[in-house]
């Protein structure tokens, strides 16, 4: 009977003590959860996203590129994502209107004689056989022509800078002027944010 006891009267006292250290952190494991909160708090810092949208036909990728490798590789808290700035309504119409016209006519040179009893409703047949008879002139300068159209209409000479979405700069309101790299990081710094370099 008495060994019967004493297992009894340790498995309450495990089951205590058990229930006791669950309940009750001890001093030093507080003083751990402190240390290894103070720590992240620390550690903790603002993650910066620069989004920069600009305009695709000017030269403005290679310029991107090189802000984006620089910031990225000497500051450890940013991150550099390009965008296309949006087109006016009034542009999209008219990029579209110019992409129509110039399919049309690359069309009409490559298979004139094959469309032409369709096309005639539209347009009178002189102009169709000027075409087809010409079709490598018309070709060519519908293709050449047409991306020059395109490229003035989406011409905007955008390099708008967001910081975490709040626009810094905006070369269509500054003469279509884009800022160097120092004046790129003294404009996120004035926000507030700060830089941490690697």
């Amino acid at each position: 009977m008495l060994p019967r006891k004493i297992w009894a009267l340790f498995l309450i006292a495990f089951i205590l003590d058990v229930i006791r250290s669950s309940t009750v952190p001890s001093e030093d494991f507080a003083e751990n959860e402190e240390g290894t909160s103070t720590k992240k708090a620390k550690k903790k810092r603002t993650y910066i996203n620069l989004r920069i949208e600009f305009c695709q036909s000017w030269s403005h990728r290679g310029y991107f590129n090189q802000v984006k490798d620089y910031l990225e590789k000497t500051f450890s808290n940013i991150s550099v994502t390009p965008d296309d700035y949006p087109l006016s309504t009034t542009r999209q119409y008219l990029y579209y209107t110019v992409i129509f016209v110039q399919m049309s006519l690359i069309l009409l040179a490559l298979c004139g004689k094959y469309i032409k009893p369709y096309v005639m409703v539209y347009i009178p047949e002189r102009y169709v056989d000027l075409i087809e008879e010409n079709k490598i002139v018309f070709g060519i300068g519908a293709f050449m022509g047409g991306n020059i159209l395109m490229n003035y209409i989406t011409n905007t000479g955008a390099f708008e800078i967001y910081c975490n979405e709040k626009l810094i700069w905006s070369a269509i309101e500054n003469d279509l002027r884009v800022p160097n790299l120092d004046s790129i990081i003294n404009l996120i710094r004035k926000t507030g944010l700060k830089l941490s370099r690697k």
